[in-house]
């Protein structure tokens, strides 16, 4: 009787064991298993990222999962992770709303195209450099012009060469330079800078040597620079050169590094190799020379970390002893005193006359439009 009742304990407690454990453990692996969410991102390595609740005590066991083997990755994530990547794709969906026509913002009016700012004559209405619908400028048959101005004017900052001879709008953002030598004297160059109508000055440092002999300086270079420098007016140097070999044209070279050197010079402007001798001596300066010559004297220089130029007169540039590639091919700065440049090639500086008025400068003085 009594090993009878026992045998039915045992049983009963059992079943009741069975039953907690079965309600316990077995609902809530259920329950557990059942997490893994519908793909939401997929990556750029192609990879998909599933949304797992990230207090699930069974990711392990889920590794398992053929399909998640699969994939290689799973990420754990929470809700608040989810609505800051649906934000996020919904920002960059407003973003890529394309910007076109004319827009005012804070800071000035544009025409956009595809996102981009547009520049020059769009609908007769003229954007400048920095893509700023200009208002006080007039579009008349897709010519722009200001105030019925000619030559060099500086307008809210920026410097605009307008023709000469109709007063359109030739290009924007320019420099206005003066060279000088000591031919101008002593210069008062508080008086220039305080005038605002010269941006830039190139400065001669001297005259260079035939054959083998010694260069020498500009009287007035020491007193020019050291002005410049004191003003913080951007300047470039040039030498007249006479070189009529390669060993020649290094001696100048070499001369100009020195006072480079000597002399603190702090170039805006590239070294320029004034070339505008026809004749010396009883020697005729051909394109052979001028080739030898000037690219001996640019090497030197440009090895030493100096970059160089060519100052020539628009003949000899164009059907003279420069015309040359590997001369024109070299930053240009042409003269030719006409109301337009008829240089046909890429030049950074134009000298237009040589019958300027400088505040500041006693006499006339030669006159340059640079572009940059």
């Amino acid at each position: 009787m009594i090993i009878k009742k026992i045998i039915n304990f045992i049983i009963f407690s059992f079943i009741i064991g069975f039953i907690i454990y079965y309600s316990i453990f077995e609902n809530g692996k259920e329950e557990k298993e059942v997490i893994i969410k519908k793909p939401k991102v997929v990556e750029e390595t192609e990879k998909l990222v599933y949304l797992i609740d990230k207090n699930n005590s069974n990711v392990e066991e889920l590794l398992k999962d053929e399909i998640i083997i699969k994939y290689e990755t799973v990420y754990i994530c929470e809700e608040q992770e989810e609505i800051e990547e649906e934000i996020l794709e919904e920002k960059e969906e407003i973003e890529e709303i394309p910007k076109e026509g004319l827009l005012e913002e804070e800071d000035g009016t544009y025409y956009y195209v595809n996102n981009e700012r547009q520049k020059g004559i769009i609908n007769n209405m003229y954007f400048d450099d920095n893509y700023k619908l200009r208002n006080e400028f007039k579009v008349i048959d897709n010519k722009v012009y200001y105030d019925n101005n000619r030559g060099l004017h500086l307008v809210d900052g920026i410097r605009y060469y307008f023709d000469f001879i109709d007063g359109h709008l030739i290009r924007s953002s320019v420099k206005s330079v003066i060279d000088i030598s000591s031919w101008q004297g002593d210069i008062d160059f508080d008086k220039l800078k305080e005038s605002n109508v010269v941006d830039a000055v190139i400065v001669r440092v001297g005259y260079g040597t035939s054959i083998n002999s010694k260069c020498g300086l500009d009287k007035k270079f020491e007193r020019n620079i050291s002005e410049l420098n004191r003003l913080g007016i951007p300047y470039g140097i040039y030498i007249y050169g006479y070189a009529q070999n390669e060993y020649a044209a290094n001696i100048e070279a070499n001369f100009v590094y020195d006072m480079i050197q000597k002399y603190n010079v702090k170039l805006y402007y590239p070294v320029f190799y004034d070339a505008e001798i026809r004749n010396y001596n009883g020697v005729n300066y051909t394109k052979n020379l001028y080739t030898k010559v000037i690219n001996a004297f640019s090497n030197n220089l440009e090895n030493k970390g100096i970059k160089t130029g060519v100052y020539g007169n628009l003949y000899m540039l164009t059907k003279g002893s420069l015309n040359d590639l590997s001369i024109r091919n070299k930053p240009i700065w042409v003269a030719q005193y006409y109301n337009k440049c008829q240089y046909d090639s890429d030049y950074i500086g134009w000298q237009y006359s040589s019958k300027g008025s400088i505040p500041g400068v006693n006499g006339r003085v030669d006159v340059n439009i640079f572009n940059y």
